[in-house]
């Protein structure tokens, strides 16, 4: 008898194991069912799903730019020399050909190696330089788009040449 007492306890466990999993597989089915199919407005007091917007990926852009450079623009006193008119005035044109084959590039780079403290400061060579305000003119005729001032003549006419040269 006491075979059968346990017999049966054993058979009604895992009767209730089998109906608690059948009534826990159909309540689980039931229940989803009952989320996603209910009527709207049950759904509106919920806060809507966020949904992550991916970042479209830019598309890339090429862009490109030509380069023309030339060295130091050193005026020693035979260049200058040779472009006075003997009035005070200057007409360069040793760069007119160099100039030309600049005008076909979109940046045209020069270093401006002499200072342009300007004509009342006087032109100087060797070794303390100052040109020209024309020279400047001249080269931005010619298309010179950048230029470098910075170098180891920049103050060779002391900062009253530099700040000249930065206002021009």
């Amino acid at each position: 008898m006491a075979k059968r007492k346990l017999r049966k306890g054993i058979a009604l466990k895992l009767a209730l194991l089998a109906a608690l999993f059948v009534v826990a597989t159909l309540g689980t089915a039931f229940g989803l069912n009952y989320l996603f199919n209910r009527p709207q407005d049950e759904k509106k007091n919920e806060e809507p799903e966020v949904v992550a917007t991916p970042t479209p990926t830019p598309e890339p852009v090429t862009t490109s730019a030509s380069l023309f450079m030339v060295g130091d623009a050193l005026l020693h006193t035979t260049i200058e020399a040779d472009a006075s008119n003997g009035d005070g005035t200057y007409t360069f044109s040793l760069l007119d050909r160099i100039g030309a084959i600049a005008q076909n590039y979109d940046l045209r780079y020069y270093n401006q190696e002499t200072i342009l403290g300007g004509d009342d400061l006087g032109i100087h060579g060797y070794p303390r330089f100052n040109g020209p305000q024309s020279w400047g003119d001249y080269m931005l005729s010619l298309g010179f788009n950048l230029v470098s001032t910075a170098n180891n003549h920049c103050l060779d006419m002391n900062t009253y040449g530099l700040e000249n040269s930065v206002n021009y």
